[in-house]
C-alpha cells in the first residue's frame, strides 16, 4: 500500500463496488458523461396520482380524467420526456384537435420547429377543428416572419386554411384577420 489514507478508501470502495457487480465513472476523466451515472442512481420518481390514472387507462384507454392528469404532468415535463405522453394521446384521440394542438404546442415550447410542421402535417388534413388551424396560422405567422417571401407564404398558410375550414361557422376569425392581412399588403 502506498500509504496514503484517502487513496487506500478509495480503492477499498472500488473493491467492493466491483464485487457488487457495479461499476463507477471514472471523475477524474472530464468527458465522462452524467449518464454514466445514472445506474447508480434511484429509479425515477412516478408521482402516486400517475400510476393511478396510467391504472385507470388499462381499464379504459378513453377516461379523460385520467387523461388529463397525464397531460399536466406532461405539460410540467421537458418535452423530450412529454413526448411520449402526447404520442399516445393523439393516437388514442387522433381527431381531437385539443390534443394535438397541446403537443404542438409544447413542441413549439421548445423551438422544436421540424417537429412542429411534421405534427401539423400529420394532423391538418385529418383534425377540422378551428383553434388547431389557428395555431397553425400563428405559427406561420410566428416563424415566417422575418423571411422576404413572408406575405407570399402568410397569404398561401390562409388560403391552405380557408380552403379547408372556410364554411365552417366558427372560421369567422379567420376570414376578418385574412381580410386585415391582405388590407396590409
Amino acid at each position: 500500500m502506498s500509504g496514503d489514507g484517502a487513496t487506500e478508501q478509495v480503492e477499498t470502495k472500488s473493491h467492493y463496488v466491483s464485487q457488487a457487480g457495479l461499476e463507477l465513472p471514472d471523475l477524474s476523466d472530464p468527458s465522462a458523461s452524467a449518464s454514466q451515472t445514472v445506474g447508480l442512481q434511484a429509479a425515477e420518481y412516478v408521482p402516486e396520482k400517475v400510476k393511478k390514472a396510467e391504472k385507470k387507462l388499462e381499464e379504459n384507454p378513453y377516461d379523460l380524467d385520467a387523461w388529463s392528469i397525464l397531460i399536466r404532468e406532461a405539460q410540467n415535463q421537458p418535452i423530450d420526456k412529454a413526448r411520449k405522453t402526447y404520442e399516445r394521446l393523439v393516437a388514442q384521440f387522433p381527431s381531437s384537435g385539443r390534443f394535438w394542438k397541446l403537443y404542438i404546442e409544447a413542441e413549439i415550447k421548445a423551438k422544436n420547429y421540424d417537429k412542429v410542421e411534421k405534427l401539423f402535417q400529420r394532423c391538418l388534413m385529418k383534425v377540422l377543428h378551428i383553434d388547431l388551424w389557428k395555431c397553425y396560422l400563428s405559427y406561420v405567422r410566428e416563424t415566417k416572419g422575418k423571411l422576404p417571401s413572408y406575405k407570399e407564404k402568410m397569404a398561401q398558410a390562409y388560403d391552405f386554411a380557408l380552403d379547408k375550414i372556410g364554411m365552417e361557422i366558427m372560421s369567422y376569425q379567420i376570414w376578418v384577420d385574412y381580410i386585415n392581412f391582405l388590407k396590409g399588403v
